[in-house]
């Protein structure tokens, strides 16, 4: 089984990925800036959620093959509502939309 955690150097995303590691699970850790991540030894996906280019689905699939789930810990604080609006709700809707093609899951 394949995880993408969503915020992953976020405080919940990064025990949740370690957690998912401990278990034996293959964690795609994502962040804006990965490289922390990277030195604890995770497979990363450097995106910002803010960014338009990470509302297309097209953008998700092709780290999102047979087997993989999501998991969502990414989240904002302060912001402008763009910003809101990116990382909680459009960035992980093209996510999910590009698990198997967006017909819902792998």
């Amino acid at each position: 089984m394949k995880v993408l955690v969503l915020g992953a150097d976020g405080f919940i995303g990064r025990h949740i990925a370690f957690y998912l590691r401990a278990q034996g699970v293959e964690v795609l850790a994502h962040a804006r800036a990965p490289d922390r991540l990277a030195r604890m030894g995770f497979a990363t996906l450097r995106a910002d959620l803010t960014d338009p280019a990470t509302h297309d689905p097209a953008f998700w699939r092709p780290h999102l093959g047979a087997g993989c789930h999501i998991i969502n810990a990414a989240g904002l604080l302060t912001g402008p509502t763009r910003a809101f609006e990116g990382v909680h709700v459009t960035a992980p809707a093209a996510a999910y939309a590009g698990l198997d093609g967006g017909r819902g899951g792998c």
